[in-house]
């Protein structure tokens, strides 16, 4: 039975061991961040998000919350992927790689993120939820990032929540999730939408779709099977 992942609401908190340069080479493994432990966030990072709020101020490092990753193993430094949000109308996912001994800004969105996790076991892969909502409309969506030939990109996208609860008629809420098998590399996403004549307490109609996605090596991207 495939293992359906589903990070819609609940932000996963995880966090890289940061005691020196070669022991984040072998210690990649993330472990549970502590509340208000602000000794693990770098002050270069710490600044280059404090720079991307409307209230720098306000931005605390224990808010923080930080991965470190294997994405490019010709690269002997551990890719950082960090987010932060502050409100449901602001906050950003960043991916940082080390180049020429400093790390750098290599991936970036600014969206309000509810959850992240990690893929593989050998050359990881990194997916977010984010998105944007208010006054009974909210859309989130997965966005998975890969190291490729290009660098460092985004490979896929998709619904993980998708809810109409304001004007006319019909409303909807839809939940998407997704699997990627580690040993065919094959992606599987699933969204399950209920429709909504006047309230959410009576469904109207309800409908599940499924999809496969391959990655296709040229274009680096995962694409439709056919």
């Amino acid at each position: 039975m495939k293992k359906w992942l589903l990070l819609v609401v609940t932000a996963v908190v995880l966090i890289g061991c940061t005691s020196s340069n070669s022991e984040q080479g072998e210690r990649i493994q993330p472990v549970q961040l502590e509340e208000g432990d602000a000794t693990n966030i770098p002050d270069w990072l710490f600044d280059s998000f404090r720079q991307k709020f409307s209230q720098p101020d306000e931005i605390k490092k224990e808010s923080i919350t930080l991965v470190y990753l294997r994405m490019d193993r010709k690269n002997r430094a551990p890719e950082i992927a960090a987010f932060l949000t502050t409100s449901h109308m602001e906050g950003w996912f960043v991916l940082y790689a080390e180049e020429n001994g400093a790390y750098r800004e290599v991936y970036a969105k600014g969206e309000p993120v509810y959850g992240l996790q990690v893929h593989g076991a050998v050359d990881h892969m990194i997916s977010f939820v984010s998105g944007l909502g208010g006054s009974g409309v909210q859309k989130n969506n997965y966005h998975l990032i890969k190291y490729t030939k290009q660098g460092y990109k985004e490979v896929w996208n998709g619904v993980a929540y998708d809810v109409l609860a304001n004007g006319p008629p019909p409303l909807h809420k839809k939940f998407g999730t997704f699997f990627i098998d580690e040993h065919t590399g094959t992606l599987y996403y699933k969204q399950t939408a209920y429709n909504y004549n006047e309230d959410f307490e009576h469904v109207s109609s309800t409908k599940e779709t499924s999809q496969v996605y391959h990655y296709d090596e040229e274009k680096d991207v995962f694409i439709p099977s056919s």
